[in-house]
């Protein structure tokens, strides 16, 4: 058995089969004495399948080839537990080969190529018994979706009855509830200067009072009073909205939706610059890159360099 699929093997039965002692023990030790060897080739070498007869024939089988000890084909992996298992053996693989040190032969790196070609191939595989897996759920909920969107469908493509009756609702009762709030906010205004003045006059009273005339003391105090109630209605109303509905239903309200309009991009950049900076160079950095994926090489304010990766 080649050297780096003895290594996974090993830890694969000491994983799955930790009972089957004398295996692991021969094993471990045939691994030591390859490990103890200089170099790949006096491995290979010593891992090459011995000359074979076939009755006066002899028949000279070479050192063993990257690529041999093949697993399963994935056409046979047709069940999850199979591409799991199949996954979780690569994973073993890897981790001899991915363990920190630096490829430094051309068969170590066809190697790790290879397990990356067969950890592509078996990502596909899983995907395709994924989707597969999910046919007739999807199936399913493609009919159920079909079936409620022209009731109640919100998309580009299919608008239901219930989101055009509640636009034309909407958009009937928009200017009626702006007129509505209108108005209130004008008399919330005239609440609030009402309470305003009933304050300002309680207290010039109460400066101005004999404090020894009872009647008019109290009176001061009933000044007060009215202005403080005066002003808690005020602030009922400030605080109040324009509405149509209520009793068994939730009322219609105006909801406020601030909406920012540019009118000086280049102060509003400056702003953020000073504000959210990071923000902004993110953004700006997304862009740029868009750039260079549409073919740009040059951007002012940007070092673009080639950082091949491995594909």
């Amino acid at each position: 058995m080649p050297h780096y699929h003895l290594k996974a093997a090993l830890a694969k039965l000491r994983r799955d089969a930790p009972d089957r002692v004398g295996e692991i023990e021969a094993m471990a030790a045939r691994l030591a004495e390859l490990d103890a060897m200089p170099d790949d080739a006096a491995r290979i070498a010593a891992t090459s399948p011995p000359l074979q007869t076939e009755g006066m024939t002899i028949v000279a089988v070479g050192p063993a080839q990257i690529g041999d000890n093949q697993p399963p084909s994935l056409d046979e992996l047709t069940t999850f537990e199979a591409i799991d298992e199949h996954i979780r053996d690569l994973r073993i693989e890897a981790a001899n080969w991915l363990d920190g040190s630096k490829i430094e032969s051309q068969a170590q790196a066809d190697e790790v190529s290879r397990l990356l070609r067969l950890t592509e191939a078996a990502e596909k595989k899983a995907d395709e018994l994924r989707k597969k897996e999910n046919e007739s759920f999807d199936a399913g909920k493609r009919a159920v979706q079909a079936k409620y969107a022209p009731l109640i469908a919100d998309t580009k493509s299919e608008i239901g009855l219930t989101t055009k009756i509640r636009g034309a609702c909407r958009a009937a009762l928009g200017p009626w509830l702006r007129r509505l709030e209108s108005e209130r906010q004008a008399l919330a205004d005239a609440q609030e200067q009402d309470a305003r003045e009933r304050l300002d006059a309680a207290r010039d009273a109460k400066a101005k009072v004999d404090q020894s005339n009872l009647g008019a003391v109290e009176r001061v105090e009933e000044m007060f009073t009215d202005a403080k109630a005066a002003e808690k209605d005020a602030a009922a109303a400030v605080k109040d909205r324009a509405a149509a509905g209520g009793g068994a239903h939730r009322r219609v309200i105006l909801r406020d939706n601030w909406v920012v309009k540019i009118t000086d991009a280049t102060a509003l950049l400056r702003h953020l610059w000073t504000t959210r900076r990071a923000d902004l160079e993110a953004e700006a950095l997304r862009l740029a890159q868009v750039d260079v994926k549409n073919g740009a090489r040059t951007i002012p304010g940007c070092e673009v360099v080639n950082e091949p990766v491995a594909t």
